[in-house]
């Protein structure tokens, strides 16, 4: 989702490509020991912005970009879950402002993402709180459970790509979900249901 607004900022004049590869720069000589897990955790291209704007501009970019690309058979699934009495959390790496939208939109209960720090109204670029990837992301899967009164191991969790099996490894049910080539393969193994 990330790389869509970030296309939809330089699509709306306002994020450079300059801005954006001087961030990327910038990350890579403040934050080499985060760079082995590529650039996911870097916020710098948000430096400087209006908070509140971002967020607007967020929830306009999934309205016009993103909520056409849910695809159906995936908003069925939550749904379905969500009438079985299931409680929905969306759990990922990307943006709060542009997870808000499609909690929204999804009828979530709950949401975990990446969380950009503000200052006097202003984004510094730098995020709060642990990244929701990969190991971190099944550990704060696994502090929501215990905070809230749930198992993982009476939970399903859904993933697109390989980093996410961390937490599908936990679950009492693993769902691939459009899976990168690495989950694929990884959810063929365990027999995890694959959706596509």
């Amino acid at each position: 989702m990330e790389r869509v607004f970030i296309g939809f900022l330089i699509r709306n004049g306002l994020l450079t490509r300059f801005k954006l590869l001087k961030s990327a720069f910038q990350y890579a000589m403040n934050q080499p020991s985060e760079l082995k897990h590529g650039f996911q955790k870097n916020k710098l291209y948000l430096r400087g912005f209006d908070a509140l704007m971002i967020t607007q501009m967020a929830t306009l970019c999934f309205e016009q970009c993103i909520r056409r690309h849910i695809r159906t058979n995936v908003a069925s699934e939550v749904s379905v879950r969500k009438t079985n009495g299931y409680k929905i959390l969306l759990l990922s790496g990307s943006l709060n402002c542009l997870i808000e939208p499609m909690v929204s939109f999804l009828g979530a209960d709950f949401y975990i993402g990446t969380k950009l720090e503000i200052q006097s109204s202003t984004l510094t670029g730098m995020s709060v709180g642990p990244h929701p990837y990969g190991k971190a992301k099944k550990k704060l899967a696994e502090r929501f459970c215990l905070q809230n009164g749930f198992k993982l191991t009476e939970s399903v969790s859904y993933g697109n790509e390989y980093p996410d099996a961390f937490l599908m490894n936990t679950t009492g049910e693993a769902v691939a979900v459009y899976p990168d080539k690495l989950l694929r393969e990884w959810a063929e193994k365990r027999n995890w249901r694959i959706i596509c």
